[in-house]
């Protein structure tokens, strides 16, 4: 027990709840799961497109590209053509760029851009529940499931009991 509480998890209050503690973790493991995903998409579109190319209207050209400009003569579409100048406009490296090889794009950048939004909607959750370890986009996922774990183990070693104040208030 003295291991566990010298890995100073700096707990919030709702981490002492036995029946909270396992929803937070399991927001913490799928916040890790989506963390790591958005960081390949994002080193992946990094390599061939600035930043402002997940400022584009991807979801919505994301369904275009599939419906609309799907047909050998998308090229005579002003949508498309001006689409096509604005994903240009965010190379990193004037090159040209296939209808193929924007819709793969664009579909990397549609899902990282549904990950932002689940960070963005769940921030204030994360904000209370893991308390001075959420640091939004430098959260640590991987240090705050330890010791999410670590309290959980706590709980585990005093089930039926009441945990000691000072071991709270750690």
């Amino acid at each position: 027990m003295a291991a566990i509480a010298a890995t100073d998890p700096r707990p919030t209050k709702d981490w002492f709840d036995s029946i909270e503690l396992p929803r937070i973790l399991q927001q913490a493991k799928e916040a890790a799961k989506r963390h790591l995903r958005l960081r390949e998409l994002s080193e992946i579109l990094q390599q061939d497109f600035t930043e402002d190319f997940l400022a584009l209207p991807l979801q919505s050209w994301k369904r275009e590209f599939r419906e609309r400009h799907s047909g050998f003569f998308r090229f005579l579409s002003r949508d498309y053509r001006r689409s096509m100048k604005a994903i240009r406009a965010t190379l990193r490296i004037n090159t040209k760029l296939s209808y193929l090889d924007a819709l793969h794009r664009i579909d990397l950048g549609a899902e990282a851009q549904d990950l932002q939004a689940w960070f963005e909607q769940n921030s204030n959750y994360q904000a209370t529940a893991f308390g001075s370890h959420f640091k939004r986009e430098d959260t640590d996922w991987t240090d705050v499931i330890r010791r999410l774990e670590h309290v959980n183990t706590l709980l585990e070693l005093y089930r039926g009991t009441e945990l000691p104040n000072k071991l709270i208030q750690l």
